[in-house]
């Protein structure tokens, strides 16, 4: 199992260093010469998150060719599927939901007028707008829940599927919600999330697939003033599993650092070690224990 970083915040006050080469040859400039398109003077690199295009227009990303710093990682050619608008996979979708707490599908216009963080890649813009409208699952202000709230995403087959989900905690409530991805799909997610003043949410995604699953997604918060936020991503199947996190802050807020765990190989998903892990972790987070 693999920690990774932090999430990255959006951050005014973001430092960027500056390197000097001592004794560096002075550069011939050739009148009538212009840069290459490969060049270092023809391409300057994104030097935070803050500097990231952010939009909710598809068109504003094109397609990547998997050579982006952002992608060079993700192999971009089995991926086609979800960065294109079209989709014609479902996901069988369920909720056990604690008193009080309701969903909806609301239009993706309504879903920006929240306040949520526009998608900072293709394959997020691509689900938020291809996706047929946004499920709201709603807090109420001042709830205080037990239980977790927990949302089922049952993939039904390799067709692709863009989704959008929105979780809004009212003022002063404090509540979990797990996400729990599981069967065969083709996923491009974006799940917006927007806590209220004094909230205390954490929200927990499990990546239960099976081997032959891909999965997309962007997890966005923005935070309210005097809130605590906290975010757990879990991959323990599928063949493509690529979870981004951000935040951005409405005011003074706390935020717990992310928590991202992956399975490294297929081969171990089995094995008697992986097998105990998954048990352990579904214990700790309330699940069914895979296999039981």
């Amino acid at each position: 199992m693999g920690l990774l970083a932090d999430p990255t915040t959006e951050n005014p006050e973001t430092q960027q260093s500056e390197t000097t080469v001592p004794h560096a040859a002075p550069t011939a400039t050739i009148p009538g010469a212009t840069a290459h398109t490969d060049s270092a003077a023809a391409f300057v690199p994104v030097q935070s998150r803050a500097e990231r295009t952010a939009s909710f227009d598809v068109a504003a990303f094109p397609l990547p060719k998997g050579r982006e710093e952002d992608w060079r990682f993700t192999p971009v050619k089995k991926l086609v599927g979800l960065l294109a608008e079209s989709a014609t996979g479902h996901l069988d979708v369920s909720a056990s939901l604690p008193e009080g707490v309701t969903t909806s599908t609301i239009t993706s216009e309504q879903a920006q007028g929240l306040g949520i963080l526009p998608p900072q890649d293709r394959a997020a813009a691509v689900a938020g707008a291809a996706a047929d409208g946004a499920l709201l699952l709603d807090i109420p202000a001042d709830a205080e829940l037990h239980e977790p709230v927990r949302l089922s995403l049952v993939g039904q087959g390799g067709e692709p599927v863009h989704g959008h989900l929105v979780v809004r905690a009212g003022r002063f409530s404090k509540a979990t919600v797990v996400v729990e991805h599981t069967g065969s799909a083709r996923y491009s997610q974006l799940v917006s999330v927007v806590t209220g003043d004094g909230s205390d949410l954490t929200l927990v995604s499990v990546q239960r697939w099976d081997d032959d699953a891909q999965h997309l997604a962007q997890h966005d918060a923005l935070v309210g003033r005097d809130a605590h936020y906290k975010h757990l991503s879990v991959s323990l199947g599928g063949e493509v599993v690529r979870v981004n996190a951000n935040v951005r802050y409405a005011g003074t807020s706390r935020t717990s650092p992310a928590l991202h765990s992956s399975r490294q190989r297929k081969s171990s998903a089995r094995s008697p070690r992986a097998q105990a892990a998954a048990a352990k972790l579904a214990a700790m987070l309330l699940l069914p224990v895979p296999g039981a």
